[in-house]
């Protein structure tokens, strides 16, 4: 029936097979090593990137942009020397708002009763999902316990 003898039928299914077990090796290699590489990149670009600039803090500039809606702005740049160097723990709540203006946002009363107020940001790093914030920490009695930024 067949002018092909079975043996090379055989040798012909063996290389075959040999060759598609290669083939998908190298793929799914490739694959792992692409992953591999770009969670690497990703992570890098993460935790050495510095979404919060070290700029000169400017009262008016943090007031004027309080208002706008905005995917990138001044208060991005401000964000990192208002934590480091304006505000000090030991300030009273009157000093923070007459530097920072009146909260952006309402307060959050934490267990220890100590509350926290919200500056909005903006999107100040361009893996951010959601808006970033400036968070300014009070005792009960109206004294600022810390400040940090946050990346939601």
């Amino acid at each position: 029936m067949s002018d092909i003898p079975s043996s090379e039928i055989k040798k012909h299914s063996r290389i075959k097979g040999v060759f598609y077990f290669c083939l998908k090796f190298a793929l799914w290699t490739f694959a792992v090593i692409v992953a591999i590489v770009t969670l690497l990149i990703s992570m890098l670009f993460y935790f050495h990137f510095n979404a919060y600039g070290n700029a000169r803090f400017d009262k008016a500039e943090w007031l004027l942009e309080a208002d706008k809606n905005l995917q990138d702005g001044d208060r991005c740049s401000m964000a990192g020397t208002i934590v480091e160097d304006v505000l000090k723990p030991g300030m009273t709540k009157r000093e923070v708002e007459d530097i920072l203006g009146p909260k952006d946002n309402p307060y959050f009363v934490r267990e220890d009763f100590s509350m926290e107020y919200s500056y909005y940001l903006g999107w100040c790093s361009p893996m951010a999902w959601d808006p970033d914030s400036l968070i300014v920490r009070y005792s009960p009695e109206g004294i600022l316990l810390e400040s940090y930024n946050i990346q939601h």
